[in-house]
């Protein structure tokens, strides 16, 4: 499986889309932020398929991560990240995280510890363009919540946060969607786990953790929630915020129709503050079969922006919409984006960035032949789309900025 990536260049709503060269063919996760002290945006993208070499033998599976430093020329110097000991069909990049000096990389099929498809995720601390030896986290890792249990997938999503460490230090939420209540013979409903100060390499870490059964969502757990599934992080008014997508949780008994749970940091663990979905409070519309609320999540200024790209319209099934919520609901109601001329199976909403300059990015991957990004005006406005020159297939299933 290959994959390509593209660079968007020049004014926003009239950018110019340049393949990126140089990248082994990846193009599944991206990620951007700034890792060196040089002011300029540096660029993670990867290939999960990639296929590894331990020991003079081929590693089929086991994924590779590339740096792009950013500077005058989208295609400059690039550093490779790879696990320690790659592990086949471990799937390393498959998810993607970066803060300042610090990149983490999910690797959910990992047979961590052992145990098949639990997962893992690494951590990388950078010293300038230098990356250290990276810290290997499963949930079998001393003071982390939880324990591996076959198919968690933990890694499968990942966003670095300030949630409740210490003031200076970063945190990892970690999402494994397909984890089970075995006690309860529940499966894939999926959990959350935030790991405090994770690039500090702590004797044991400290950290919390979450199912939908131990929160007051207002909706019962059920198999294959996938609660976890995507993950995004975010401030406002000084305060931390992270947003958990469960895009499969049948709200109301109406399935698939999925929700996202708000929480916000305090003095101690973080806490949950609203239980997002279609006709919540401070939501509109109302949840329909498919829509998959939350699939992908994403912080815009005041807003929450939760892609839905489930949502069929007359004659336009799955079309897809996003939502942007208020993170303050005195604020008033979401505001619904969509596209004016939206097609069949689109999938609007399918990924969620937002860029530096305020524009939110948001993937449609099944437009047309070749897919598309629709570029969001912090002001609102119609989307304006943005296809990929020659042939192209997907583009748009990640973005980032």
């Amino acid at each position: 499986m290959q994959g390509r990536a593209y660079v968007l260049l020049g004014p926003m709503l009239n950018a110019r889309v340049v393949p990126l060269e140089g990248h082994g063919r990846a193009g599944w996760a991206a990620k951007a932020g700034h890792l060196d002290d040089d002011g300029c945006l540096d660029v993670v993208i990867s290939n999960p398929f990639a296929t590894g070499v331990s020991d003079g033998r081929t590693v089929p599976g086991a994924g590779v991560a590339y740096v792009f430093w950013g500077g005058k020329t989208i295609a400059g110097s690039r550093l490779e990240l790879k696990a320690p000991a790659p592990r086949a069909n471990a799937h390393f990049g498959w998810s993607l995280a970066i803060a300042s000096g610090t990149v983490a990389v999910g690797a959910p099929h990992e047979d961590a510890d052992e145990v098949a498809d639990s997962g893992a995720a690494y951590v990388f601390r950078f010293d300038g363009r230098e990356p250290r030896e990276p810290q290997r986290i499963t949930q079998n890792t001393p003071g982390v919540p939880g324990a591996a249990q076959s198919g968690d997938m933990f890694g499968w999503s990942l966003a670095f946060a300030r949630l409740g460490g210490n003031p200076g230090d970063v945190d990892l939420a970690i999402g494994a969607p397909f984890e089970d209540r075995e006690e309860v013979g529940q499966i894939d409903t999926g959990a959350v786990t935030v790991v405090y100060d994770v690039a500090t390499k702590p004797w044991t870490y400290r950290g919390v953790g979450w199912d939908l059964s131990l929160v007051d969502s207002g909706t019962r757990s059920r198999s294959g929630d996938h609660f976890g599934h995507s993950l995004a992080y975010g401030t406002h008014a000084g305060k931390g915020y992270l947003a958990v997508g469960a895009p499969h949780a049948d709200v109301g008994g109406v399935r698939d129709s999925g929700l996202a749970l708000l929480f916000e940091s305090t003095s101690g663990d973080p806490r949950l503050i609203r239980s997002l979905h279609d006709g919540s409070i401070g939501v509109g519309d109302v949840p329909e079969p498919g829509d998959m609320f939350g699939y992908a999540l994403a912080f815009m200024g005041a807003d929450l922006l939760a892609g839905v790209p489930g949502q069929s319209e007359i004659r336009r099934v799955e079309c897809g919409a996003v939502q942007a919520i208020p993170i303050d609901p005195t604020r008033g109601v979401s505001r619904i984006i969509r596209l004016a001329d939206g097609q069949l199976y689109d999938h609007f909403g399918w990924s969620l960035a937002r860029t530096g300059d305020g524009f939110a990015l948001v993937g449609v991957p099944d437009r047309g032949t070749t897919g598309a990004v629709a570029v969001v005006s912090p002001g609102g406005g119609e989307p304006q789309l943005i296809f990929p020159d020659g042939e192209a297939l997907e583009f748009g299933a990640a973005v980032t900025g």
